[in-house]
């Protein structure tokens, strides 16, 4: 597995029952990443580890997961706390839109072309898209809205912003 391609969607964070199984936070409570059968990988020991969810159930905060291959409470403790990581081949596929993991490292540029950093994050507040700039080792927040950020460029890998300058403040 290409460790590149995995993505970080939540935590195996506490057993459920004696039969190894787990609850799990993630990361986007609007994920429909999970499924039954798809691979998960957990970072075991400085190593990826797969794991095949058997079941899943519940509801997105109260999410409970079965792993093929762990039967015991004392099985699942080795696994506990571990994040979940997902191969971004297997995300489902989206309508429209994109997945911010997709644009993370993208260049930030204004309309003039002036490189200002890379897009470090994508952090949601409320309902609020924010895009985490890393510039010149400084954290800069930038609303996504179409007052500011005017393009996605896949093919060149940017985004560009209207007027970043004044995000510098």
């Amino acid at each position: 597995m290409n460790n590149n391609k995995l993505v970080p969607i939540g935590v195996l964070n506490k057993t459920h029952g004696i039969k190894g199984e787990f609850k799990a936070f993630l990361y986007n409570i609007d994920s429909n990443t999970l499924v039954p059968g798809i691979l998960i990988w957990l970072k075991i020991y400085e190593k990826y580890q797969s794991y095949k969810i058997k079941s899943i159930r519940g509801i997105i905060k109260k999410l409970i997961i079965k792993l093929e291959d762990i039967n015991s409470i004392e099985d699942s403790k080795m696994l506990l706390n571990k994040t979940i990581y997902v191969s971004r081949d297997d995300f489902p596929e989206i309508d429209k839109g994109f997945y911010f993991n997709d644009i993370i490292g993208f260049h930030i540029r204004d309309n003039k072309n002036n490189l200002y950093g890379t897009l470090k994050d994508v952090i949601i507040i409320g309902t609020t898209e924010i895009l985490l700039v890393d510039y010149l080792k400084k954290e800069v927040l930038v609303p996504n809205v179409k007052e500011f950020v005017k393009l996605f460029d896949f093919e060149n890998k940017q985004i560009i912003i209207n007027n970043f300058e004044q995000f510098l403040k």
